[in-house]
């Protein structure tokens, strides 16, 4: 997948599609075929690629399809051609559940994606023409706001109670520090100002990162049911149903 003229976005290859020297014109595809059947289109898994031109003029086959298995009809979701600049453009996130389901099509053993290039050249030809592909992912990114470490127990409570949320990452890729999320929270119908967050550390998936919430609150009444409510947002996170949480604190009559 690499040869004389090829370059590659990380390591030292990458699929490059082109034509071998001699006249006319040729349509080439890279077919991935992917054991999807385990998994459903109601979850939201994405596809990620970094791809270049080599003077690659804009045709009808430079683009990226999908397919819920290898007899149904191609799903264009991406036109190479509009990044076309002669160094390497990353592409993502391409919602491939949501295409697939919007086409009456769902996951399969033969599950399959397609890139495409048409030209009249080799990369390293004169002039020259073709096509790289790579980092190619197909994944799904997911951050769970999943529980209230802290206050760790009820009683003797403060007008000043700090208060954190554990986010735990149930997608399929870590989570690299330095990604940017917000938090909103609420006590009982009270509203605060929105928190921004930068992780500082990578989250791997199945891991938890707590973070402290800048507000405090007063929790000190006794015989009260406070309810406490955060919610989390992070760009790529296209799974929302599970970014919220809620805890009711129940602070024991002190008497």
């Amino acid at each position: 997948f690499s040869g004389s003229g090829v370059v590659s976005a990380s390591g030292n290859q990458a699929a490059t599609l082109d034509k071998a020297s001699g006249t006319g014109r040729a349509a080439n595809d890279w077919i991935l075929t992917l054991n999807m059947s385990r998994y459903d289109t109601a979850e939201p898994y994405v596809l990620y690629f970094d791809h270049r031109d080599y003077q690659d003029a804009a045709d009808a086959n430079d683009s990226v399809w999908v397919r819920g298995n290898q007899g149904a009809p191609w799903i264009g979701i991406y036109d190479l051609a509009r990044a076309s600049s002669g160094s390497y453009q990353s592409v993502g996130p391409l919602r491939v559940s949501a295409a697939l389901s919007q086409n009456n099509q769902a996951y399969s053993p033969s599950f399959q994606v397609r890139f495409g290039q048409e030209g009249r050249n080799t990369v390293n030809g004169s002039p020259a023409d073709g096509r790289s592909f790579d980092n190619i992912r197909l994944t799904q990114q997911d951050l769970t706001l999943s529980s209230f470490p802290q206050p760790a127990q009820v009683c003797g409570l403060s007008a000043q109670e700090p208060v954190s949320v554990a986010l735990t990452n149930t997608g399929l890729d870590t989570i690299a520090a330095g990604n940017s999320l917000q938090l909103t929270y609420q006590l009982d119908t009270n509203t605060y100002p929105a928190q921004s967050v930068t992780l500082n550390q990578p989250v791997a998936p199945g891991d938890s990162v707590t973070v402290q919430l800048n507000q405090a609150f007063d929790l000190s009444a006794g015989d009260t049911a406070y309810r406490l409510q955060a919610s989390v947002q992070w760009q790529p996170d296209l799974k929302a149903d599970n970014d919220t949480a809620t805890r009711t604190i129940t602070v024991p009559d002190p008497n």
